[in-house]
């Protein structure tokens, strides 16, 4: 997140894996991802105050996933009412909450990615735009301008899931 900030560097304290998710050994098939099953498991990250993670401008959200199913809703990554980057149907959303005019702005890949491949996904951000990205190339774009106040209190991030909790991701992250 950002072109220095990742969460690794930023929250080394109290995330907490829900659901029992796995994290893989390194071994061939799963490598280091985590593992969901689509059923109530994801991580929470805290994100306090005016920390880095406190989204206020430019910015690129990624994620190596690979789904197990694509039909429905899977959220991959979200921040309580500021980021949602998920899957819909097999393509990858990407969304901005525009704190000054209290609404969502949003892009969706035309491409539709399939159940059971590695695909890295990206979402970013320049201050103007919205772009999606899928392994790479971009696939979808929106002339955006989104304003962000920065919050006043303690949230976190979701992977896997929405920052609350809701819905889950099934498939490797």
């Amino acid at each position: 997140i950002g072109s220095t900030t990742t969460v690794e560097a930023v929250s080394k304290k109290k995330n907490q894996i829900f659901g029992g998710g796995t994290i893989g050994s390194g071994n061939a098939d799963m490598g280091n991802a985590l593992l969901l099953s689509g059923s109530s498991q994801y991580i929470s990250v805290p994100v306090a105050v005016r920390s880095p993670l406190d989204l206020k401008g430019p910015m690129t959200i990624e994620a190596l996933i690979q789904p197990s199913a694509v039909s429905g809703v899977s959220p991959v990554i979200s921040k309580a009412s500021q980021l949602q980057f998920f899957l819909k149907d097999g393509k990858v959303v990407f969304g901005l909450y525009d704190s000054v005019n209290r609404s969502w702005q949003s892009v969706s890949s035309q491409r539709i990615v399939s159940a059971g491949a590695w695909v890295h996904v990206a979402g970013t951000y320049d201050g103007t735009a919205m772009k999606v990205f899928i392994d790479g190339v971009e696939d979808a774009s929106l002339k955006a301008t989104v304003r962000f106040i920065l919050t006043s209190y303690n949230t976190t991030f979701g992977l896997g899931a929405t920052s609350a909790g809701k819905g889950s991701f099934q498939g490797k992250i």
